[in-house]
């Protein structure tokens, strides 16, 4: 296997993990919308009308960007730089929320839905800036 099959692989793979966590995230941000309309916004408890609004914010940012990767895969690159802002978004609130006493740290599932948007970020801005609609070969890689 040459290193453009793998590059090409791994940005597929990538994609494919980035839309399976937006529609998980898409399904939880609907099942607490649904539920019970409590949420904490950077440690503030919110209740009832505001929390309900900035779940059905969280449910559609992460739906409409779930079915864009699906819909338009030539706007992949700006897309994965939505959901990388958006999940980094959710750790930096989640982060503030969970702290007591300026102890603990952040939330390890919404880091490793941040890590997966990166990583798909910077290795599809790889694939399309060094690889030609051919297939073949360019940039640093020649």
């Amino acid at each position: 296997m040459d290193h453009n099959q793998v590059i090409r692989f791994l940005d597929s793979l990538l994609k494919y993990c980035l839309v399976g966590v937006l529609s998980l995230s898409t399904l939880m941000f609907l099942f607490v919308f649904i539920i019970n309309w409590e949420d904490r916004f950077f440690g503030t408890k919110l209740d009832g009308l505001p929390a309900g609004l900035y779940l059905l914010a969280k449910w559609l940012i992460a739906g409409v960007l779930a079915v864009a990767f699906v819909k338009y895969p030539r706007y992949s690159l700006h897309l994965a730089a939505i959901a990388a802002m958006f999940y980094g978004w959710l750790v930096v609130d989640s982060s503030i929320t969970i702290q007591r006493n300026g102890t603990g740290y952040f939330s390890p599932v919404l880091t490793v839905c941040f890590i997966i948007a990166v990583a798909f970020l910077i290795v599809h801005a790889v694939v399309v800036r060094c690889y030609r609609e051919t297939g073949s070969p360019g940039g640093i890689f020649q």
